[in-house]
């Protein structure tokens, strides 16, 4: 998260509708960061948030893990670049990319313009699933 950008965004996932055209719906982050990307056409895979920086070269959306508060380190990352191939900014040229952890390229477990190779990814390699209240840890005291 960054100091000035406040709470992460909160986006559509598959469990949940579509953001609609209300105008007290805050402006999703990565509207915000890449202002000519349009909508996101895709829906995000439960629990994902949006991690967009313009210091990225498209928005990205992350899934924590149970470490992540400690670390700052997410568990898996998306990266959705522009639906028109002459507009992607990444160099790879594909639209969608998988990492693990944080975006690096060492870090980068599937390249793809499918977005259901994505969805089929995310459930495979979801083995930790960031915890729910009850599966918090006890407090150390």
């Amino acid at each position: 998260m960054y100091p000035d950008r406040g709470q992460h965004s909160t986006f559509p996932t598959m469990s949940s509708q579509p953001l609609q055209n209300d105008p007290n719906t805050l402006t999703p982050q990565y509207q915000i960061e890449f202002p000519d990307f349009g909508e996101l056409d895709v829906v995000l895979p439960e629990g994902f948030e949006d991690q967009s920086h313009h210091d990225s070269s498209c928005p990205c959306f992350a899934l924590a893990g149970p470490d992540t508060d400690e670390t700052g380190v997410f568990l898996l990352t998306i990266s959705v670049d522009y639906a028109n191939q002459e507009r992607r900014r990444a160099d790879d040229g594909a639209r969608f990319a998988v990492y693990h952890g944080e975006i690096h390229s060492s870090n980068q477990a599937l390249l793809t313009d499918d977005w259901a190779e994505v969805l089929e990814y995310v459930r495979s390699h979801r083995s930790v699933e960031a915890p729910g209240p009850a599966a918090l840890p006890a407090s150390r005291t």
